[in-house]
């Protein structure tokens, strides 16, 4: 089945780039500067990994309920956004918005990255 193949091909990929990506991040998780991002990609990127860990098995199992099904995918789609948005965006609007976050001692990181 053609269809089947597609999905396999698309998962294998989808799989790969979440692993080239988790691996870039950590790879990069010293890089000192103010607006680093590798740790937070990499903490999006990891919770990427506990959504679909957790909802690939729950899209199974309700797979013949098509109203639980399409809710399950709304929750999957929403979490994998939320969290790299938050992720990413998050600690730029705190250092904005609470100034004294910024790292004022020329060393080109922030107090957010202390956490």
């Amino acid at each position: 089945d053609s269809s089947l193949l597609f999905l396999i091909i698309l998962g294998f990929f989808h799989f790969s780039i979440l692993l080239i990506g988790n691996y870039w991040a950590y790879s990069c998780r010293k890089v000192n500067s103010t607006f680093a991002e590798s740790r937070y990609v990499g903490i999006a990127m990891w919770s990427y990994v506990q959504v679909l860990v957790l909802g690939i098995p729950v899209l199974v199992i309700v797979a013949d309920n098509p109203k639980t099904l399409m809710f399950v995918k709304g929750t999957i789609v929403f979490l994998n956004d939320f969290t790299l948005l938050l992720f990413l965006f998050g600690p730029k609007v705190l250092a904005v918005h609470i100034p004294k976050l910024l790292d004022t001692s020329g060393q080109g990181g922030h107090i957010l990255t202390k956490f």
